[in-house]
């Protein structure tokens, strides 16, 4: 990067303006990783942009490592990282599990129908690779920031079926909604407000 640039990058940061987005350590750390991607706007930058450009950044460089199967992208992986923090979310919340609990649906969903050659265990291990978690003792993993999990558990009720479908029964209406946290919800909105149709806000204002 040029080095005026990254004068003027780091005067931007230090300027007092992201005092607001800024609201915990961790996202101070966020901030300073979004901010080494030239092509991102920081003065447009708000609390979920910085989660979505965050998430964004840190799965573009797991794409990018050698050994990784290009034909799952940013966007297969991102999606399996929505599904496993929703599936664990449904667990009471819960930040820590094993990698051999993983129900096979939720890789096999992720991988769609992107050709591959691996087999169960070997897709399991693939996906897996490129979890947004931390990793202990080999096999368990767990989200080290409960935000980032709540934020991917946001982006999986906006992107999947679970609340887009129109027929959306009462009963699964009533278990999903207890576990709106105020974070999910807040960026639930915001994800509403920022890149949804004026179709799906209505079907969810109908269904809350």
């Amino acid at each position: 990067l040029d080095a005026n640039w990254m004068l003027k990058r780091i005067a931007e940061l230090t300027s007092g303006v992201f005092d607001e987005v800024m609201g915990r350590p961790v996202h101070a750390r966020m901030l300073c990783q979004v901010a080494t991607q030239p092509d991102v706007d920081l003065a447009k930058l708000t609390r979920f942009g910085l989660y979505d450009r965050f998430v964004h950044h840190l799965l573009d460089r797991e794409v990018r490592k050698l050994g990784r199967f290009g034909a799952f992208d940013r966007e297969c992986r991102r999606r399996f990282n929505a599904a496993i923090a929703w599936w664990m979310w449904e667990q009471g919340g819960a930040s820590t599990t094993t990698l051999a609990d993983i129900p096979i649906t939720l890789i096999r969903n992720a991988a769609g129908t992107v050709g591959h050659p691996f087999n169960e265990t070997e897709l399991r291990r693939e996906l897996a690779a490129g979890l947004l978690v931390e990793k202990r003792d080999g096999d368990i993993i767990y989200f080290s920031h409960r935000s980032i999990q709540e934020f991917l558990v946001a982006e999986h009720l906006i992107r999947t079926e679970l609340m887009q479908n129109a027929g959306l029964a009462l009963a699964d209406l009533r278990k999903v909604l207890p576990l709106l946290s105020d974070v999910v919800a807040e960026f639930m909105v915001q994800r509403l407000e920022m890149d949804s149709t004026e179709d799906l806000r209505r079907k969810w204002i109908a269904l809350l």
